[in-house]
């Protein structure tokens, strides 16, 4: 069937995810996002050599967000002992990294010209539901979406999925705020990129 839909000034994303340190070939784009999980231990080391690996794709515009694995980005896990080898400062650390032309969000919104002129709004998050003792998580059954992702964006990335959204261990986040639902958004997004 044809699409009843007319497309106009197309993009086209290429989206990753829990990569855990491996470099598989990756088809070409116009935007690049990885959502999160870079890496396996959340090492400055492992990091970079993954942001290195991804800055030398073709993609024009590159979005990451970091997941749970990606320890040292999550400055909230700071003093925790466990999190990190004692030796390590992680906020110096921090200031090592190489985002290259790389946008990194963290609860953040950026506009981003595609090769084609076109403008999107991206939100990007890297909190997940907890699961272990990892980075970025908030406690399961909270709502720490209410009055957080703004209104009018066209994509929308997070490392946690939603529930029963490609969630195949059905441990992603609940929104409980309607408003909210990534159902809605994505036919809110899908109707306003198409007028």
């Amino acid at each position: 069937p044809r699409n009843r839909f007319q497309v106009v000034d197309p993009v086209s994303f290429f989206c990753l995810s829990d990569s855990h340190n491996s470099q598989p070939a990756l088809p070409n784009g116009d935007v690049l996002i990885h959502a999160g999980d870079l890496t396996h231990s959340g090492s400055l080391c492992e990091l970079q050599a993954t942001l290195s690996w991804l800055q030398a794709q073709p993609h024009p515009v590159k979005i990451v967000v970091a997941g749970n694995h990606d320890v040292l980005l999550d400055a909230s896990r700071d003093n925790d002992q466990t999190a990190r080898a004692a030796e390590n400062d992680p906020a110096l650390e921090r200031k090592l990294i190489d985002w290259g032309d790389f946008i990194y969000l963290e609860n953040a919104t950026t506009t981003v010209t595609c090769p084609n002129g076109r403008q999107l709004q991206i939100y990007g998050s890297p909190l997940s539901a907890r699961r272990g003792n990892w980075a970025f998580q908030f406690p399961r059954g909270q709502d720490v979406w209410a009055e957080t992702v703004p209104r009018g964006i066209d994509v929308l990335v997070t490392h946690g999925p939603p529930r029963a959204y490609l969630d195949l261990t059905r441990l992603g986040c609940e929104l409980s705020n309607p408003n909210y639902r990534v159902g809605d958004l994505i036919g809110l997004n899908r109707r306003r990129i198409q007028q």
